[in-house]
């Protein structure tokens, strides 16, 4: 098989993702965008057809890009990761009709089921159905990834390829994220840098980075996945394979983490570290590993801080004062610490009106408006707390079963971590458990249980659990 250099690989991939965002930018009521995309799944349904590991390890490439690039097609944006995801469920569908591959439920599978059959329930008696059914859809598709992730990752050749992947997509998103940063801070216009006007310079006189993403806070929450895998097997010693100038990648990924300036995401970054002290304490607590670790902060805090104070006046003091909530004001939009609090009431109050199914999926931005014929200009309010968000939308059914499936899922995994022996696994579930974490921890400040990247890093952990499960026994 021809080995691709990680350079020419990265610089094809990125040449390939510059002429899509380009052309979606230059013509946005265009069929090109459509056309491209369109090309390039039909290009990849052959492999993915053929072998539906292949769409898991496209779809793992793809995770980040939520905001871009996408095509409108029938007053639908469509997003490559939903087309890749989509086309590998199909192809996995059909390799289990025709017996090629066996279904194996997990444990947490029970638990996934019944929050399923609770938003269902729930979206059937909401009173704006037809957004409940929606937003159903896409959080059974989602958990639907979670479930062919979890059943094709379960071998070491198809870990290592996801494990270059992940170096690749890593590497695509944190050079594109630096570029919007810098792009921004010359002068370029959203247009150019894909920033979204909401996060440039003129707000808080720098820019937060989200890549390909949504919006920060989403960007940041991926992070912990990528960085999570690769922190774990370095703690471990374990050779992935990792390219020259890796190093520099880590300290990238790193460095972008804090240029989103998500403040939840900081949060879970705290719990991310005590996991991971916990877990790995004696490979952590060796010399080598704290001067390793503490240079690698210094360099990381010192560009950022550098980084900052080159941008403007203030720059580098407003970060810290935002990062630290000394900034929070009340505003109607819900952003802010009071805002959030706000929210958080009208929640209880929303599931209060139905304590067990909750007001239906997607329904409390139509509840605190009053259900209106039409959405907002600025689009329906959320929460900014996924369990509070499901409480109310889903009621009590919803929530237990959610963190039902999140104890066994953790338990299960703690339990494997602590029976392997194998270097490459125990380095996987380091990083997993410690990903997983951090990322729960942020859901109390963000709200969309839809977003694939959360029940991709479930399944991951789940086939990881128990491939080191499976090979214990034997």
């Amino acid at each position: 098989m021809l080995k691709v250099p990680f350079p020419l690989m990265v610089g094809f991939i990125g040449i390939l993702i510059a002429l899509a965002v380009g052309v979606s930018f230059l013509f946005p009521e265009s069929i090109f965008p459509v056309l491209i995309g369109s090309g390039f799944v039909l290009g990849l349904s052959a492999a993915v057809l053929k072998k539906p590991e292949i769409g898991v390890l496209a779809l793992l490439f793809f995770l980040p890009f939520e905001r871009m690039p996408t095509a409108a097609l029938f007053n639908y944006t469509v997003k490559i990761n939903h087309a890749v995801g989509l086309l590998t469920l199909l192809a996995w569908g059909l390799h289990l009709v025709l017996g090629k591959k066996h279904l194996a439920r997990p444990r947490t599978f029970p638990w996934g089921l019944v929050l399923a059959v609770a938003l269902g329930i729930s979206a059937y008696f909401a009173q704006n159905r037809e957004r409940a059914v929606a937003v159903f859809f896409f959080i059974v598709f989602a958990q639907l990834l979670g479930q062919a992730v979890f059943h094709l990752m379960q071998n070491k050749t198809i870990v290592r390829a996801a494990l270059r992947i992940l170096v690749v997509g890593s590497a695509v998103v944190a050079a594109y994220a630096l570029y919007q940063f810098a792009g921004d801070i010359v002068g370029l216009p959203s247009e150019i840098t894909g920033l979204d006007p909401g996060y440039t310079h003129a707000v808080f006189g720098f820019p937060r980075v989200h890549a390909f993403s949504k919006e920060p806070l989403y960007f940041a929450n991926y992070l912990f996945i990528p960085l999570g895998i690769f922190t774990g097997l370095i703690l471990n010693r374990v050779d992935f394979q990792a390219p020259k100038g890796f190093g520099l990648l880590y300290i990238a990924m790193i460095l972008v983490f804090f240029l989103s300036l998500s403040r939840g995401a900081f949060v879970g970054a705290a719990m991310f570290l005590i996991v991971l002290g916990v877990l790995a304490a004696r490979r952590i607590f060796t010399m080598k590993i704290l001067l390793t670790s503490f240079w690698g902060i210094a360099i990381t805090v010192g560009l950022l801080a550098g980084i900052l104070s080159q941008v403007g006046e203030n720059s580098l003091e407003r970060f810290v004062s935002h990062a630290t909530i000394s900034d929070f004001r009340v505003t109607r939009s819900g952003e802010s610490a009071f805002g959030r609090l706000k929210a958080y009431g009208q929640a209880i109050e929303a599931w209060q009106t139905s304590p067990l199914i909750g007001i239906g999926p997607g329904n409390f931005g139509p509840y605190v408006e009053g259900y209106p014929d039409e959405p907002p200009v600025t689009g329906w309010d959320i929460v900014n707390n996924q369990y509070l968000e499901l409480l109310a939308e889903g009621g009590l059914f919803a929530l237990g079963a959610f963190l039902l499936l999140i104890a066994v899922m953790l338990m299960r995994a703690l339990r494997a971590y602590y029976h392997e022996t194998d270097s490459l696994r125990r380095g996987l579930l380091i990083g997993l458990i410690s990903a997983s974490s951090a990322v729960l921890v942020q859901l109390n400040f963000f709200s969309t249980l839809y977003i694939i990247h959360l029940w991709v890093l479930f399944g991951l952990l789940g086939a990881i659990t128990t491939w080191s499960l499976r090979e214990a026994r034997q």
